[in-house]
């Protein structure tokens, strides 16, 4: 996982983007590495802070911080489930843009075609 100490904005968007991968493969995390994940991001708790309640090192979370990210990025790269959800959301979006009701409802009818055949 990449530490952003300069760049608030580029920090704030991995937060964000690590979360949502959280949110979808946190399970396959240790116990650990998903209290430490969950902790640090999410709560946005200091690893001394995190450190203090699990009676571990600073050391021993930001291993498992790191560790965590690293295998959520890795778990986004070999099924792709936030991309396809981004995806699917954009798809959405733009169909939503669609102002006549009827090009609207066909465009909502291939979608679901796409989903359920993979067409």
């Amino acid at each position: 996982m990449a530490f952003y100490w300069g760049q608030t904005m580029d920090r704030l968007k991995d937060c964000d983007y690590l979360m949502a991968l959280y949110r979808l493969y946190g399970g396959l995390l240790t116990a650990r590495e998903a209290a430490a994940v969950r902790d640090y991001l999410g709560y946005d708790l200091s690893l001394g802070e995190i450190a203090d309640s699990e009676h571990i090192t600073r050391s021993a979370v930001l291993d498992a911080v790191k560790k965590g990210g690293a295998k959520l990025r890795d778990y986004e790269s070999k099924l792709r489930l936030y991309e396809k959800y981004s995806d699917l959301k954009a798809a959405v979006a733009s169909i939503e843009a669609v102002e006549d009701e009827h090009s609207r409802l066909a465009l909502y009818q291939s979608l679901g075609k796409a989903l359920t055949y993979g067409i």
